[in-house]
């Protein structure tokens, strides 16, 4: 769901935010999806893989394929 490392391995800090009080579906995927997607574009020299938001480049794959 999240963000990846250079060494492609998921990084799980939206964990904590999930208690059993939170009800999932009332969070705001969108707005954590764009945030993650600015901040690692910010960090992207251009020179190696894009380690983008996982749900972004999964429907960027699928947006491709059709």
């Amino acid at each position: 769901m999240g963000e990846t490392t250079k060494g492609s391995t998921v990084l799980m800090r939206f964990l904590p935010s999930v208690t059993t009080d939170v009800d999932i579906k009332d969070l705001d995927w969108c707005s954590y999806i764009v945030t993650l997607l600015k901040n690692t574009k910010a960090g992207w020299s251009g020179l190696e893989h894009f380690n983008g938001p996982l749900t972004f480049l999964a429907v960027i794959i699928l947006f491709l394929s059709t």
